[in-house]
């Protein structure tokens, strides 16, 4: 079914609207006597309960794909809050630990390759 013939600002209407125009078709579809006006007056309403459904799938899509949206905001911040939290516990125990070994020549080099700071220090002093 076309809805080509119904007015076109029907496709301008929100949700609400065009159900009490719905609404009032049926009214008049009520209280119609004439049977040939009633058939062209219920194929209208066939056409608009189309487009109010077209409306709607259109409408509960766009909320599914916001909710999707929000949905990986909402993690990708947890998410990031999370690793930094492991990587702040991380460097604490590698800390800890490299300070219980005993003293030697690596210890400075392992330091500079494990912790930040020391080399985004020296590429900037560098460039």
């Amino acid at each position: 079914m076309k809805d080509k013939n119904l007015p076109n600002d029907y496709n301008a209407l929100s949700l609400e609207e065009l159900t009490n125009e719905a609404n009032k078709m049926i009214e008049d579809l009520e209280n119609q006597k004439d049977l040939e006006s009633s058939m062209e007056k219920y194929q209208n309403l066939l056409k608009l309960n189309n487009i109010i459904e077209k409306k709607f799938q259109k409408d509960v899509k766009g909320i599914n794909e916001k909710t999707k949206e929000n949905i990986l905001k909402i993690t990708s911040k947890k998410m990031q809050i999370e690793l930094n939290k492991i990587a702040k516990d991380t460097n604490l125990f590698l800390k800890k630990f490299i300070r219980k070994q005993k003293k030697s020549e690596l210890i400075i080099p392992m330091k500079y390759g494990l912790f930040s700071g020391g080399k985004k220090n020296k590429i900037k002093n560098f460039n």
